[in-house]
Formats: C-alpha cells, sequence, structure tokens
C-alpha cells in the first residue's frame, strides 16, 4: 500500500478570470475510489491561490495526481521543477486529461496517462508497480455505476464559486449525469460514443444526497448529454431536493416545454455550444446542428424565462470566410441571448482538426492555447490556424466581433 496520495487542483490564476468557478469531477472521483481501497489521501484544491503560495500546499507524499490540458502544461511543469529542487523526496508525478494527448516527449519525472483512470487507481494501491512513462489506458473493467461518487467532504478548499450570473453564492459544486459524449464535433477530445455511459439514477440520487448533507444546493451540471430520456426524471430529482442550477447543453431538443420544466426545477441558467452563426463552419465542424435550431434553442429558452441564456461561440476555425464575421453578428442579433461567451479556436491534439489539419483546408499554428477573449492580463488571443481557402485577417475579424458583443452588452467574462 502507498504512503499519501495527493490528488492536487493546481492554480488557474494565471489564465482565468474566476478561476474557483468550477471544480473538475475527475480527480476527486479518483481520489473517493483510492480511499475506498485503503490508501491515505489528500486532496487540495488550489485553483484560485497565487502559485507561489499553491506550491507550499503541496504535502509529502509518494505519489501527486494532476489534472489538465495543454494550457497548463507550464504550470505543471513549474510544479514539478519545485518539487526536485524543494528539501523533501520527490513524488512520482501522474497526471491525466487532454494534456496526455499533448506531451509528445516525458521530460519530467511524470506518469503521462491517456484515458479513464479508476483501473490505474486500483493497480497503484494493490500492486504499486508504476514507473514513469506514457500510457494509454484499457477501457474500464467495471460499469461506471461499481465506482464510488465523488466524495466532496474530501476537499481541502473551495468546492466551487459563484456560479449564476444574478445571483450571488458563496459555494457550489459541479454534477455529471453520464461520462463522456456521444456526439463527435471536430474540435473536442470528449467525443466518443463507444466510450458514452449514463449514471444510474440511484446513483445520482445518492450523490445529491451526499452534496445536500454538505450544505450545498448550488450546482453545475456539466453535461452535454443530459437532453436525454432521463431529463424530466432527473427535473424532477432536482426539484425535490430544491436545487439550484444550471446547465451546458446542445441545442437540440429545443422545445419551450423542455425549457419551462427544467425552470420549475431550479434550472436558472443555460449555456448552449452554438460555435457559429455559419452553417458552413457547422458543418465542416461536424456540430450536427443548423443555425435554426441554435436560433430556436435561445428563443425558446427566453420564452421559458430561464434566468441566463448564455451561448458559447468560437472564431478562428476552419471553414470560415469573409461572411462568417457578419452571419455571426447576424444572429447574435436575432438570437439575442443574454451574454455571449468568445473564445478563439485551439486545435487540441487528438481532435480531428489537429490530428487531420488538410481534409480541414487548415495548418496548424498553435500559438497561443489561451483562448479566451477576456483574460487576466488583458492580452488578446491569438490565431492558431492558417486557413488555406481564405484570405481574411483571423485576428482582427475576431477583435471585430468581440467589440460588436461588448457594444451588445452582452460580453461574458468568465
Amino acid at each position: 500500500m502507498p504512503d499519501t496520495i495527493c490528488f492536487f487542483y493546481h492554480p488557474h490564476v494565471e489564465y482565468e478570470t474566476q478561476p474557483d468557478a468550477q471544480l473538475g469531477l475527475g480527480l476527486l472521483s479518483l481520489a473517493t475510489y483510492a480511499k475506498d481501497l485503503g490508501a491515505e489521501v489528500s486532496v487540495i484544491n488550489a485553483q484560485d491561490v497565487p502559485i507561489t503560495k499553491a506550491l507550499k500546499m503541496i504535502p509529502n507524499c509518494k505519489y501527486l495526481m494532476l489534472y489538465g490540458c495543454m494550457i497548463d502544461q507550464d504550470i505543471i511543469e513549474l510544479i514539478v521543477m519545485y518539487l526536485k529542487h524543494r528539501d523533501l523526496p520527490v513524488p512520482l508525478v501522474c497526471i491525466g486529461g487532454p494534456i496526455a494527448k499533448s506531451i509528445k516527449k516525458v521530460n519530467w519525472p511524470i506518469m503521462v496517462l491517456d484515458g479513464q483512470g479508476e483501473d490505474f487507481i486500483w493497480t497503484l494501491c494493490r500492486e504499486d508497480g508504476w514507473r514513469p512513462g506514457h500510457f494509454h489506458l484499457p477501457p474500464l473493467k467495471l460499469d461506471i455505476n461499481d465506482y464510488p461518487f465523488p466524495r466532496r467532504d474530501l476537499i481541502e478548499g473551495k468546492m466551487g464559486g459563484s456560479i449564476f450570473k444574478h445571483r450571488k453564492i458563496d459555494e457550489s459544486t459541479t454534477i455529471l449525469t453520464s461520462r463522456g459524449c456521444k456526439y463527435q464535433c471536430a474540435f473536442c477530445t470528449s467525443g466518443n460514443e463507444e466510450f458514452h455511459e449514463s449514471y444510474s439514477i440511484e446513483r445520482i440520487e445518492k450523490e445529491i444526497e451526499h452534496c445536500l448533507s454538505l450544505g450545498i444546493n448550488n450546482m453545475r451540471v456539466s453535461d452535454d448529454n443530459i437532453l436525454g430520456s432521463r431529463l424530466h426524471k432527473l427535473c424532477d430529482i432536482f426539484k425535490e431536493a430544491k436545487i439550484y442550477w444550471r446547465a451546458s447543453i446542445r441545442v437540440k431538443p429545443n422545445e419551450v416545454e423542455i425549457y419551462e420544466y427544467m425552470k420549475e426545477s431550479g434550472c436558472e441558467e443555460l449555456s448552449f455550444g452554438v460555435e457559429s452563426g455559419d452553417q458552413d463552419v457547422l458543418d465542416l465542424l461536424n456540430k450536427k446542428s443548423k443555425v435554426e435550431d441554435n436560433t430556436k434553442a435561445v428563443i425558446n429558452a427566453n420564452k421559458a424565462r430561464i434566468k441566463t441564456v448564455r451561448v458559447l461561440m468560437m472564431m478562428g476555425t476552419p471553414g470560415e470566410t469573409e461572411q462568417t464575421l457578419t452571419r455571426n453578428k447576424n444572429w447574435v442579433a436575432h438570437a439575442y441571448p443574454d451574454s455571449v461567451s468568445l473564445k478563439m479556436f485551439v486545435p487540441y491534439p487528438g481532435t480531428e482538426i489537429h490530428e487531420n489539419p488538410g481534409q480541414y483546408s487548415c495548418s496548424i499554428k498553435m500559438q497561443d492555447v489561451n483562448n479566451s477573449s477576456y483574460r487576466p492580463d488583458n492580452t488578446e488571443p491569438k490565431a492558431n490556424i492558417s486557413l488555406w481557402e481564405s484570405n481574411h485577417d483571423i485576428e482582427f475579424n475576431f477583435g471585430k466581433m468581440k467589440k460588436f458583443i461588448e457594444d451588445m452588452g452582452m460580453e461574458n467574462k468568465g
């Protein structure tokens, strides 16, 4: 049995304007499973802590578990260098998440883990036989419902900050009703129908009861797959538990009755993954949605009197032309969401666009992995691809769209 395993949520203050808003459940799920297997664990949330202070929060441990994506690589390397030079034994650093697809060469004393980590944790706790290297983890041996739900009482630090635009709260949490995503958008690493599984209703009910026992009744449902056959049952659970919640969802189905049912159950905000008001772009990105679907979703959510209707959009994507900017502006003006979160497209490793850029008539630049249009250092994001079939200035058009959103009073700075 290994000594203490530390699951560390590293600082995000360098590149997020609200670093405490959301705590991912991946590390916490693995920590809960490790504890159930008898390991001594600690879970530390340092997402909103300055890096110099956060480094000192890392305890003496045998294994340090980190999670991240490509933007986190510099901070993770800094953490590893700090551990190598402090006057304590150096833990073996294990890192998972999308960053596992970004690291092409292991330069640090780490294990890079690509895939779901529960069976890795089982092996670590039972056999303790892992060594540094890059591993593609096999599919889970058990059904996802056979693994424990993440226990929030293990966390040292805040579970999550304010998640609502119209109501300030002290603490929140994220909850998932499924794992993976059944869609295959060309810009996303999550889509894989083979690895999409739903948590049982019974498990979800137990997890909510656990959250309520800790005094947490504000939740972010971070789950693209919630709009399915179980939606009404899930809403009934939220309503009975008196949960206030928000969700990031797709734009179909989009009947007003669906959003009314969600509102009655405590849903206060919806974020739609619209991406673009240009149908040519949506088709190339394999969104499997229409501009009309995007419009109907926003309009009907507003009809249902959801307090905040937010849309998520990208520019600097394959398929853009000079017409894209005008189409995006026209779509926003017509659909009229409460706020727009605009990001610069990043072709992350593992996505279809990154692996096969020629099929999307672009080449990869990879200059700027912080794609937010509102950043703590007030800099502007750079284009990450070069388009073959268009000569328009990606960064100029991005800036024009950002200015348009600001002038409309719709900018989302979170």
